[in-house]
């Protein structure tokens, strides 16, 4: 018969893999995350490692994992479980670029938390859910709903990561509405709360949110440093697929760049 082990060592276990990846130590990362699933006979540690796997870019072992986790919290009767799998499957989708499941997940994942929180004071949704949620309704253009949820994620107090993940998708929202001039606002604003909390993934989304509208300015030098900056965080946390998407961007960039010393007038 399998001993079970006792709850802390498993939290301890998971909060050593997660301080190793914020620090780009992928191998002790991944040690720790072994290890913790190995003791979990419950899905908290699998759903960990999924997320972990996701902010990698490892799309479809971080989906195959989660799933096998979200059936376990199913089975275990934790609704809290299942709304931190949905949550991850959700943004995991959506990264993607499957939309529809990603939005399937996000409901689910705000289902279970509702089921989590039985309509008592503590019914509101949280802030990974409103999020989530605005990033569906960005992504079928109800910008004035999306607006509104970011802004209620962007008041929140005691959780900087996600008030600086609201700032940015609140650019994202004016850009898409045309408004540049408010969203590099916003997404200079998002960059310096991610570089004050030392969130390296985060400062790298915001330097490359940034990175995009100085080139739609026609600002091209200014856009392939910030690219620069990004990608160098990116590898340096070891975001493989970011690392390759920015370093496509920068490819391309030169390459333009390339044609604008050969012949200025072509800017």
């Amino acid at each position: 018969m399998r001993i079970s082990t006792p709850r802390p060592v498993v939290d301890s276990l998971l909060a050593r893999a997660t301080e190793y990846a914020a620090e780009g130590a992928l191998h002790h990362a991944e040690s720790f995350f072994a290890a913790a699933i190995a003791a979990d006979e419950g899905a908290t540690a699998r759903i960990a490692y999924g997320t972990h796997l996701a902010e990698l870019g490892e799309f479809d072992e971080a989906i195959r994992l989660l799933l096998q986790a979200w059936e376990q919290a199913k089975r275990d009767g934790s609704p809290q479980l299942r709304a931190w799998a949905c949550q991850s499957l959700a943004s995991s989708y959506r990264e993607t670029g499957d939309y529809i499941a990603a939005s399937q997940f996000q409901q689910l994942a705000i289902a279970a938390e509702l089921d989590s929180c039985s309509g008592g004071e503590g019914s509101a949704l949280s802030t990974e859910s409103r999020l989530g949620r605005a990033a569906d309704l960005l992504q079928s253009s109800e910008f004035a709903d999306a607006e509104s949820l970011l802004q209620t994620c962007r008041a929140t107090n005691g959780d900087e990561g996600m008030s600086a993940t609201a700032e940015l998708n609140l650019g994202v929202a004016a850009l898409r509405t045309g408004d540049v001039e408010a969203a590099l606002q916003k997404f200079y604003s998002a960059f310096q709360q991610f570089q004050d909390m030392q969130d390296a993934a985060g400062t790298s989304r915001a330097l490359e949110a940034i990175a995009k509208v100085q080139l739609s300015l026609g600002n091209w030098t200014v856009a392939r440093n910030l690219l620069d900056k990004a990608n160098r965080l990116a590898r340096h946390i070891g975001q493989r697929h970011r690392v390759r998407q920015l370093a496509d961007a920068i490819m391309r960039l030169d390459r333009a760049l390339k044609l604008l010393e050969a012949d200025p007038l072509l800017n």
